[in-house]
């Protein structure tokens, strides 16, 4: 009887640590995601992402149909490599502001040495994917690019994932960031 009741509490508490771990939230959110990873509605705020270098707008714009700064060839909203992203933008409609302008998310790193953090990201038309101000990758108009953020650029506590548009038409422009992995990152304290 002792060992059934010792049996089940730690299948409970297996179940219940399952259960946890996998409706645990994420530290990096993907472009255009609330929260719970559920894709946000084209034409409202991305909460996670920052705009700076664009005029009177602080927090980009979810792209998509029927809004104007859409570009019919960009692959869609939703999943992608099993993440779900949306692309995000300095206006919903034409012309775009004017180059250069960065979206910006933050997070928090304990220890610099443990940290893993990979993806995919797109942009239209030119920019450059940085880490606390470093450049580890460009992108031209609307290819998928994969990337891994080097230990090296990371420091402890507060650090900065950003994709700078180096280059726009000022016509249907934006971005899109999908993290396939992360490991030792937290949300920003």
């Amino acid at each position: 009887m002792v060992k059934t009741i010792a049996l089940a509490a730690a299948l409970t508490a297996a179940v219940f640590s399952c259960a946890a771990s996998a409706n645990a939230t994420t530290a990096l959110f993907n472009t255009g995601v609330d929260s719970s990873g559920n894709l946000l509605t084209p034409g409202s705020f991305d909460p996670h992402w920052r705009l700076s270098g664009a005029p009177g707008v602080a927090s980009p714009y979810v792209l998509g149909s029927p809004y104007a700064n859409w570009y019919r060839l960009w692959p869609a909203n939703g999943p992608i490599s099993g993440q779900v992203s949306a692309w995000i933008g300095a206006s919903l409609g034409n012309p775009t502001p004017p180059y250069p302008y960065t979206f910006t998310q933050t997070f928090y790193v304990a220890n610099p040495d443990a940290v893993s953090i990979a993806g995919y990201w797109y942009s239209d038309d030119s920019a450059t994917l940085l880490v606390n101000g470093q450049a580890i990758t460009y992108n031209k108009c609307c290819r998928m690019e994969s990337f891994s953020v080097p230990d090296a650029l990371l420091k402890a506590g507060k650090n900065t994932i950003a994709v700078e548009m180096t280059w726009d038409d000022r016509h249907d422009d934006g971005v899109r960031v999908l993290f396939t992995s992360e490991t030792g990152v937290s949300r920003l304290r």
